[in-house]
């Protein structure tokens, strides 16, 4: 049974721009707008030869990489050590740095 639903112009031109227009019927059987198509990963794109799928993968990273960074969040912490319980804080003194490449004789 053939799905003969419309397509969004924006899912056909991407895969027009990516040169594959001859997924378009599949994409439009499994009934994949812009918005699903945003929603796709690697098992949902199994289904696809490898080229076609690695070149899709690529553009929905490029296309949805930067909401997801923006969604995550970085862990914060205060300047007490116990904080980051693998961490441990080095402090370098410039001077120091300085005075040994001296006396190494690196500086001369």
């Amino acid at each position: 049974l053939y799905c003969f639903c419309s397509m969004d112009h924006r899912t056909i031109a991407l895969l027009e721009d990516l040169d594959l227009e001859r997924y378009i019927p599949y994409f439009r059987q499994q009934e994949i707008d812009y918005e699903a198509l945003l929603c796709l990963d690697a098992e949902h794109l199994e289904r696809l030869p490898m080229g076609p799928k690695v070149k899709l993968a690529a553009k929905l990273d490029e296309l949805t990489g930067s909401q997801r960074r923006k969604e995550q969040k970085r862990p914060t912490y205060n300047d007490d050590a116990e904080d980051r319980p693998n961490m441990r804080r080095v402090v370098v003194n410039p001077a120091d740095e300085y005075a040994s490449a001296e006396s190494s004789g690196w500086n001369q």
